[in-house]
């Protein structure tokens, strides 16, 4: 392992360990797409990522296979940082040498997750959720106060770490989905598309808050695309919503829609949901908490906070003449901030930072 000397690199000479987790009888573990694009960034800034990943059972528990695994790494070769994902691998710093760079990436605040889940009516989910987030707690604060800097998604996040790690460095990543210019041979084949990963609780409460409150208060005739596991209840039950469990092209899926809903009720974490809408190209009607923390957002994406206003919002949305300015503007405006967060992660990992942005021939042409 290299020590941390605090020197810069270039990008083809970094070498990034990055430790995260994975689901329980996951056969080829996978990482949250917004973790993945960050990876995806290191290494096309020229990093040279090792990804090694611990079986997550739900319980938080310190792993000594793991962390054997780390130690052997650790040896073999000579990494210059190693990113700690999520804080539940907060018990790792406990084995890293003193001279290592350490980087603490973590989504939201996670032990306030399990404190609001602790509010379920089953006593045993309440006992087993305070336990989880006591121990969450211990482990942001470990990691905090062990990390060399700390990567968040939202300024939020990026304050309260701030302040528990006594004011270390910490950045705020913005990572977003590619500017994608085929999305201008999509045809719009219905009026309203929802997206979203509905087994997340928070999630499934914005689902409902749609169906129960906003969907009575828009015109009969509005067609709704639903996509995203965990909502097979859906199918049969509302009149002109069809729902799909799988979607492999998630921009195409949102692309097709004349407005693309987002429902996100919780102030944790980021806005990966807003993100890819953004990326897509989308019209995009919103709660407030999804646009958190985004600035300088296109013309066509609205704030609303309320049902009746979400409804009006979306049936102006569907209404609203579609001449191809609102993808590029959403197109542009994707671009641009992946280029920030390149200039960000670069300085990060102290490298040297990325050249300028080279936007589509479609977006230059129109600017």
């Amino acid at each position: 392992m290299r020590p941390n000397t605090g020197s810069w690199l270039r990008g083809d000479d970094m070498k990034v360990l990055f430790l995260t987790t994975h689901v329980a009888g996951e056969r080829k573990p996978s990482t949250d797409a917004a973790s993945q694009t960050i990876i995806d960034d290191m290494s096309r800034l020229g990093a040279d990522v090792t990804r090694l990943s611990q079986e997550r059972d739900g319980t938080n528990r310190r792993s000594s296979t793991f962390g054997r695994q780390i130690r052997d790494f650790l040896r073999s070769a000579q990494f210059d940082v190693v990113i700690i994902h999520h804080a539940a691998l907060g018990w790792v710093t406990e084995i890293l040498p003193n001279h290592v760079r350490v980087v603490a990436l973590v989504h939201g605040i996670e032990h306030e997750v399990h404190q609001r889940s602790s509010h379920s009516s089953r006593p045993w989910s309440q006992w087993l959720c305070r336990k989880q987030a006591r121990l969450l707690q211990r482990l942001e604060s470990q990691l905090a106060q062990r990390a060399d800097e700390i990567w968040t998604f939202t300024p939020h996040d990026a304050a309260f770490f701030a302040r528990l790690s006594g004011g270390r460095r910490t950045r705020v990543m913005t990572p977003s989905g590619l500017a994608n210019p085929s999305i201008a041979t999509i045809s719009k084949t219905h009026d309203v598309a929802l997206l979203s990963d509905w087994t997340s609780p928070s999630n499934i409460d914005g689902l409902q808050w749609f169906l129960t409150q906003v969907y009575p208060k828009l015109p009969p005739d509005i067609t709704i695309r639903i996509g995203g596991k965990g909502a097979d209840w859906l199918v049969g039950r509302y009149r002109n919503v069809a729902y799909q469990s799988f979607v492999g092209n998630t921009h195409k899926f949102l692309a097709e829609a004349r407005v693309a809903a987002i429902l996100t009720i919780s102030d944790v974490g980021m806005h990966a949901d807003t993100l890819t809408a953004l990326s897509a190209g989308s019209r995009i009607v919103a709660t407030p908490c999804a646009l958190r923390g985004l600035s300088a957002l296109p013309s066509d994406v609205v704030a609303a906070g309320d049902p009746d206003t979400f409804a009006k919002q979306l049936a102006a949305a569907i209404r609203a003449p579609d001449d191809g300015g609102v993808r590029i503007e959403a197109m542009r405006w994707t671009s641009e901030r992946k280029h920030r967060h390149s200039m960000e992660l670069a300085a990060g990992l102290r490298i040297a930072p990325p050249a300028p942005s080279t936007q589509p021939a479609e977006l230059t042409a129109t600017a």
